[in-house]
């Protein structure tokens, strides 16, 4: 219901969903997952969404969008020192649409502005 809430733009809801959900199983690995990510998208309660997302990885480690989420997070709270020490795989490579490798956060510099094209 979290998801279907976030899609409606109704946070509110969907933040009380999440809550409610992790109530009833608060080692639910996606659950924790996603309500992080809606969490650092907003800019909101990014130690809790750090947490979460840290928790989730534990749960079910090596899995990517989990890592992912837990490196944009560091990365929202400008928490670079952390992110070379506490990032498990900072060197995990994803192929783009193009075929090119490109290290996770180089992209995440690229999208969020701080890294420009010449």
């Amino acid at each position: 219901m979290g998801d279907c809430y976030h899609e409606l733009k109704n946070i509110k809801s969907s933040d009380e969903s999440y809550e409610k959900a992790l109530t009833y199983n608060p080692d639910n690995a996606f659950t924790l997952n996603n309500y992080a990510y809606y969490l650092s998208l907003r800019n909101e309660q990014l130690e809790k969404a750090a947490a979460m997302s840290a928790h989730s990885n534990e749960l079910q480690p090596n899995t990517a969008s989990f890592e992912d989420t837990y490196a944009w997070i560091l990365f929202k709270q400008k928490n670079m020192p952390r992110q070379k020490n506490g990032w498990r795989r900072p060197s995990r490579m994803i192929k783009t649409i193009a075929g090119l490798s490109m290290n996770i956060m180089v992209i995440y510099c690229f999208s969020s502005g701080i890294l420009m094209l010449p």
